[in-house]
């Protein structure tokens, strides 16, 4: 498992997303939806700095697999 390490502040903590598990991510303005595969068909919105984060890790990821 590959997991994703980020800070949400306040509204939602600290969150470590497992790389493995998102199925498709979407990015629009400064939002950031992540769908989530598995048994469930779950969804995580981030915005803000915490979604540019995520985004950047997700791109470096592909980009190493």
């Amino acid at each position: 498992m590959r997991f994703i390490n980020v800070s949400e502040g306040e509204k939602l903590g600290d969150l470590a997303i497992n790389f493995d598990q998102i199925k498709y991510a979407r990015r629009m303005g400064g939002g950031l939806d992540l769908y989530f595969g598995g048994d469930t068909d779950e969804k995580l919105t981030l915005e803000g700095t915490a979604a540019t984060q995520v985004w950047r890790e997700i791109v470096e990821k592909l980009g190493r697999s």
